[in-house]
């Protein structure tokens, strides 16, 4: 069996070393959960059988018809394990097969009535990411950002995986962050995942200007990737890495992070770093931003030496 292992919260980490299910109370200790348990299983039972029939009824239908086909079988095919006490119990511990259709609702569910999806759209919109770097968007696909532990800070700069918009000192992500991306439909589709600071001034014209730190095309993604699998993916950048680094006299700069989905596959050139733009470059593919993530950093000694030892050039003073 396929298996992901799902972080769930925001410092809470399950790993796949999970104890095998086993119903909490002793059968005959209680009967009325004896009887709950017997109700959800002839419902199982019920939901299998309809699901069965309906995939052996191949006869032609009218595209109304069809569509109403399909969504029921859609329906029935989370219905068959949400409710299932060992599903349950599975997920909860992160023991999950995403190539089932409900473990993946699970998922989602959790996502957005978990407060995750909200707290990232608040933050989003509050630090002006939204509309400054891409217009809105609702989050379908959840992104996780990781960076190592960082034992000088508090609140919610110390909390692992990354809260979006919390701050990142940058000399905790001289590597890119550890990201994983949790996709919660059946489809595998192709991707672009870009990190893009849009805080960086351009004294000639009196403005901020973007600048491109990281550009991956056409990843192909879906429920079932894991995050080893994403990460051998990214090695191959279209663009690579390039480490923040907030210039001196600046205040802070919000790396905003999005995935793309495409529509097919592209073959980007000429990508600038300096002045690129995320709205251009999701237009030109008729791309859709489906997911994103942020945090933040300001300057100190560790962004100098990024000027100093990867850019090798004189650090800009601002005043």
């Amino acid at each position: 069996m396929l298996t992901r292992t799902i972080k769930r919260g925001l410092d809470k980490r399950i790993t796949q070393t999970c104890r095998n299910y086993q119903r909490p109370i002793p059968a005959g200790k209680l009967p009325v959960y004896d009887l709950a348990l017997e109700v959800l299983a002839e419902d199982k039972k019920r939901v299998q059988r309809e699901l069965q029939q309906l995939r052996s009824d191949k006869r032609e239908r009218n595209a109304v018809d069809q569509k109403e086909y399909e969504k029921r079988i859609k329906l029935l095919e989370i219905l068959e394990g949400s409710n299932d006490p060992e599903v349950r119990y599975n997920f909860e511990n992160g023991n999950v097969d995403m190539s089932k259709p409900y473990y993946r609702y699970l998922a989602e569910k959790d996502f957005l009535r978990g407060g995750r999806k909200d707290k990232l759209l608040e933050r989003l919109h509050q630090m002006n990411v939204v509309p400054d770097v891409v217009p809105p968007f609702t989050p379908s696909v959840e992104l996780v950002l990781d960076f190592p532990k960082d034992e000088q800070a508090e609140g919610e700069s110390a909390v692992r995986p990354v809260i979006a918009g919390s701050f990142v000192r940058p000399g905790l992500s001289f590597d890119k962050p550890s990201i994983d991306i949790k996709i919660f439909d059946g489809r595998e589709s192709l991707y672009s995942l870009l990190i893009v600071d849009p805080d960086v001034p351009d004294a000639d014209n009196e403005k901020y200007t973007n600048y491109l730190h990281f550009l991956k095309s056409n990843l192909k993604l879906s429920a079932n990737t894991t995050k080893e699998e994403l990460e051998k993916q990214l090695e191959s950048a279209t663009v690579g890495w390039i480490p923040p680094h907030p210039a001196q006299g600046t205040k802070y700069h919000r790396y905003t992070v999005l995935l793309v989905e495409q529509t097919n596959e592209i073959q980007p050139s000429d990508v600038e770093r300096h002045g690129f733009d995320s709205r251009k470059y999701v237009e030109s593919m008729n791309g859709r931003v489906v997911g994103g993530h942020m945090w933040r950093a300001v300057h100190d000694a560790d962004s100098s030496k990024v000027f100093k030892e990867i850019l090798k050039i004189n650090e800009p003073i601002y005043k």
